[in-house]
């Protein structure tokens, strides 16, 4: 019990680590800088540098749907994992868009890097 809260507690800040490691290795013109939509005290990050929240840095989903095609096959699958921890729907819409039917086509397509940084995001996610 005592692990589960220790894990609670921290996972939020695990998951935007790995979050930005992910729009770093993708590309950070794949995302929006805005300021979180639940507490408007906060300022837009200027940089991945300023940013305190998966909220300030998220998906352009217009962007990604155009532009998605002239990725390597890694930054695409890794891209749409991402999105798919975002929003789920549209997410999975751009996994079978890249041929991926499960797990075993996410691990086999992504270098080590990206495959922890899917790991990372997947064992820390609290939900968005």
């Amino acid at each position: 019990m005592a692990r589960a809260i220790e894990h609670g507690r921290e996972a939020p800040d695990r998951f935007l680590e790995a979050w930005l490691k992910g729009v770093k290795k993708v590309g950070p013109q794949y995302f929006e800088f805005r300021a979180p939509i639940y507490d408007a005290s906060v300022q837009p990050a200027a940089s991945l540098e300023e940013v305190t929240s998966k909220w300030q840095v998220v998906p352009n989903e217009a962007f990604i749907e155009q532009s998605i095609g002239v990725l390597s096959s890694g930054e695409a699958t890794l891209l749409a994992v991402m999105c798919s921890f975002y929003n789920a729907e549209w997410g999975g819409r751009l996994m079978r868009a890249q041929g991926i039917e499960g797990m075993a086509d996410i691990a086999g397509t992504l270098d080590l890097d990206s495959n922890e940084i899917v790991a990372a995001l997947l064992v820390n996610y609290t939900g968005w």
